[in-house]
C-alpha cells in the first residue's frame, strides 16, 4: 500500500451502491476473523437491523481504511457495529474489530468516537439528544486472561482511559432469541456523551429495552435478572457529572480521518 493515503469511514448505508459489498469484504475479512462464532452476529441479522426490519433498533455500522470506494484498491482496516434503541434513546457499541496489522494505532479510539457521533446523529435524526452510551466488556474476575481472545484487564483499562466507567451492578445480558442463552460473565460499561454519563433512569431504561427487544418482547419486569439490576440501579448515586468544555478519551488526540458519505 502506498505510504501517505488518507483513512476514510463509511457508514454503511444498504441504499448507497456498492457499500454492502464492503460490508460483506470487511465482515469476512475483519469480523469473522476478530470473535469466535458464539460471539457475533450473523452478516443476515445485521443486514436485517441495518436495513430497518428491527423495530424499535438500527444499526451503525462503520467501515475504516484506504480507497474505500474503489473495489480494486480499497483496503479495509476496520469494523465497527452499535446499535440504537428507538425507545429509550441509548446506544450500544457491540463490536470493535480492527486487524491485528494495523492495531495500536488509534484506529480503535477513533471507531469509538465515529459510532458515538453515528448515534448522536440517529438521536437528533429522532428529535433528541441521545440519553446514553453503553459497551459490555468481559469481565475480568470472572474470565481469565487465557480464555479470552482479548486480555480482559486490558480491554478494561483501555476503555475507562478512554472515559468508560462500569456501572455497579450484577450485569446479565439476556438471549437473544429462545436457542441463546444468559450471559453473566460481562461488565456493563458507560462512555460520557455530551459531558455525562447515563444515570440509573437512563440505565434502566437501557436495560429495559434490552430485555424486551433481546426477548421478542418478554415484560423485562417477570426477569429476575431485570429486577435485580432494577433494584441494584434505585440505590446507586452517580459521581458527579463530566466537565462539559473536556473532550472524553476517546475523542483526544484522533488519527486524521475523513468520513465519506
Amino acid at each position: 500500500m502506498a505510504q501517505g493515503k488518507s483513512l476514510e469511514i463509511v457508514n454503511v448505508d444498504a441504499g448507497q451502491p456498492g457499500q454492502m459489498d464492503l460490508l460483506r469484504q470487511a465482515y469476512d475479512q475483519i469480523f469473522v476473523p476478530a470473535f469466535k462464532e458464539e460471539e457475533r452476529e450473523t452478516l443476515e441479522k445485521l443486514t436485517e437491523v441495518l436495513e430497518g426490519r428491527c423495530p424499535g433498533s438500527r444499526a451503525v455500522i462503520n467501515v475504516l481504511g484506504t480507497d474505500l470506494q474503489s473495489p480494486h484498491a480499497c483496503v479495509v482496516k476496520g469494523l465497527a457495529v452499535a446499535f440504537y434503541y428507538e425507545k429509550s434513546n441509548t446506544g450500544l457499541l457491540a463490536y470493535n474489530a480492527i486487524d491485528p496489522v494495523h492495531r495500536e494505532k488509534g484506529l480503535g479510539k477513533l471507531m469509538v468516537n465515529s459510532r458515538i457521533e453515528s448515534l448522536q446523529k440517529m438521536a437528533r435524526d429522532n428529535g433528541k439528544t441521545l440519553s446514553g452510551v453503553f459497551v459490555e466488556i468481559q469481565d475480568p474476575y470472572k474470565v481469565p486472561p487465557g480464555e479470552a481472545l482479548f486480555d480482559p484487564v486490558k480491554r478494561q483499562k483501555i476503555f475507562e482511559h478512554w472515559g468508560a466507567r462500569v456501572i455497579p451492578v450484577d450485569y446479565v445480558s439476556p438471549p437473544i432469541n429462545d436457542s441463546d442463552y444468559y450471559e453473566d460473565d460481562l461488565l456493563l460499561l458507560s462512555y460520557p456523551v455530551n459531558g455525562r454519563h447515563p444515570g440509573p433512569k437512563e440505565t434502566e431504561a437501557y436495560l429495559r429495552d434490552l430485555y424486551h427487544d433481546g426477548r421478542n418482547g418478554a415484560v423485562a419486569e417477570n426477569d429476575y435478572h431485570f429486577v435485580n439490576m432494577q433494584k441494584q440501579l434505585a440505590g446507586w448515586t452517580p459521581p458527579p457529572v463530566n466537565d462539559n468544555n473536556k473532550k472524553p478519551g476517546y475523542a483526544k488526540s484522533l488519527p486524521p480521518c475523513k468520513l465519506v458519505l
